[in-house]
């Protein structure tokens, strides 16, 4: 008598396995990262964009010379002290205040700064000092014309983000194959402050002390069928033991074969978008950017062998 058995998998799909492809380098993006330096913009509530929709974390750091001969009354000053940078026209030592207060009415933190004003009695800063503050759209000669969110823009230009290392189930490798209508996990493999954070980092840039943390808050998946998985989450790796159950966090299953793809394989493309959070001058705010990193897995068909008994 003929017997009929189904066997629902050759033994090359069933064996899902752990999948890392090497590093790949980063994909230059429109507002992303390309060659280890990232686009971004800078959010600081109120803050106007400028010509072009720039926004002031943009901005170029200008430093106009202050005087070479500097007095107070008919009195010679040092030009420089840890006070600032002595201005003849306002007899007083000009420098960034810091902590930065909110802006006044009708402006906003993209138009300037609060300056503080320290005048030295007699001439001595050691004897006595009248200090005060004072908002200008203009830095005084002498000072460095930076705001916490330049600050924040400088500082998040010191993170070098990197793409995730891809984990991918089943694995992206010459003899592996998934299948049509089995699940695909995707995860990322051995995480770290560059692939995916938090990574903080604390500096004085232009006399503001910052700080910022960045982490990736979501992972873009386009498996390359038309689909996009977004995950707000690492994933989770896959191993043996799973079989074929649907990954819990983050995974997909594809419908048709990857054959009319170049190469027989999907391109599976991941896209972090990372957040970096800052803290200068009494003011926060909020950028992001995003990086990429990409594998190839082929999907085939599964298969049914008919034995005769």
């Amino acid at each position: 008598m003929l017997k009929k058995a189904s066997l629902l998998l050759l033994a090359s799909v069933l064996a899902l396995s752990v999948g890392v492809p090497a590093a790949q380098a980063v994909q230059p993006m429109s507002g992303g990262c390309a060659n280890n330096r990232c686009d971004v913009d800078v959010d600081v509530p109120g803050a106007s964009p400028g010509p072009g929709g720039s926004k002031p974390g943009g901005v170029d750091v200008v430093l106009q010379p202050g005087p070479t001969e500097c007095k107070q009354g008919d009195k010679e000053v040092d030009c420089t002290s840890d006070k600032g940078s002595w201005s003849n026209a306002d007899e007083c030592y000009w420098r960034l205040a810091d902590p930065q207060k909110a802006p006044p009415g009708g402006k906003t933190a993209g138009d300037g700064a609060w300056y503080e004003c320290t005048r030295p009695l007699g001439g001595q800063l050691g004897l006595a000092a009248i200090s005060s503050t004072r908002w200008l759209d203009q830095p005084p000669p002498g000072v460095v014309a930076i705001t916490p969110a330049q600050a924040a823009a400088q500082l998040l230009r010191q993170f070098v983000f990197q793409g995730v290392p891809i984990g991918i189930a089943p694995e992206a490798k010459a003899g592996s194959k998934g299948s049509v209508g089995l699940p695909v996990w995707m995860w990322v493999s051995a995480p770290s402050q560059q692939t995916y954070g938090p990574w903080a980092q604390s500096a004085t840039i232009g006399g503001v002390a910052i700080t910022g943390t960045a982490h990736v808050t979501s992972i873009d998946w386009n498996m390359g069928d038309g689909t996009v998985i977004s995950c707000a989450n690492a994933g989770t790796a896959y191993q043996e033991g799973f079989g074929l159950s649907p990954s819990p966090t983050c995974g997909h299953m594809y419908t048709r074969m990857s054959k009319d793809q170049p190469g027989g394989k999907y391109t599976v493309t991941a896209t972090s978008n990372w957040t970096f959070d800052w803290t200068a001058g009494g003011q926060t705010g909020t950028a992001t950017t995003t990086v990429q990193n990409s594998t190839q897995i082929e999907i085939g068909e599964m298969q049914t062998v008919i034995v005769n008994r």
